[in-house]
């Protein structure tokens, strides 16, 4: 498959007006496979590979390219989809933590409830605890962000994410936020 990803927002609210992300995947089928990120309220998001059980590299190119696979963003701001995903903290939860300075990563093998802090994320301004938007065990951290912690406000979407992760419970993915509805949770 060859991935293209589209960036979804408008010229108001959001980072740079970015609400969201889609994936347009090309099957070997000749057909189309459109994904979408899952946000939570504590704005952390969630994303899954086509196996549904790893997660996938949240963005193919350099940051700037449209969309990136199949997302939904928690009720607290995660997102994580079905059995293994990506997880990492969205765009508008990175411009209000502003420059992050140190993130403390999950470590491998750690077996997590749907809610559970796996980190935390501390800039100049304040902390914050880095929540699971769904139960399962996490299999990889993003080392680049023990050097370079500002990766998440470069790209919090995308070469920002935090951890991958096996998910339990696809089911759990349900109750997570999809672009536009996290687009208007932030704007209240």
């Amino acid at each position: 498959m060859c991935p293209f990803e589209i960036a979804i927002g408008s010229a108001r609210g959001g980072i740079a007006g970015v609400h969201g992300f889609l994936r347009l995947e090309k099957t070997d089928g000749g057909g189309v496979l459109v994904r979408e990120k899952k946000y939570t309220q504590d704005h952390e998001w969630i994303e899954l590979s086509d196996d549904g059980k790893t997660g996938i590299s949240p963005l193919l190119g350099p940051p700037q390219s449209p969309l990136p696979p199949c997302l939904r963003y928690h009720p607290t701001n995660s997102t994580n989809i079905p059995p293994p995903g990506t997880i990492g903290i969205s765009a508008y939860a990175a411009k209000a933590l502003g420059d992050v300075v140190y993130v403390e990563l999950p470590t491998k093998d750690l077996e997590i409830n749907a809610g559970d802090a796996i980190g935390a994320v501390e800039s100049v301004k304040s902390a914050s605890d880095i929540n699971s938007p769904v139960s399962g065990t996490i299999f990889e951290a993003n080392g680049v962000l023990e050097e370079k912690p500002g990766t998440i406000n470069k790209g919090p979407e995308a070469e920002g994410w935090i951890a991958r992760i096996r998910v339990k419970d696809g089911g759990e993915v349900e109750g997570l936020m999809g672009g536009e509805e996290y687009r208007k949770f932030t704007e209240e």
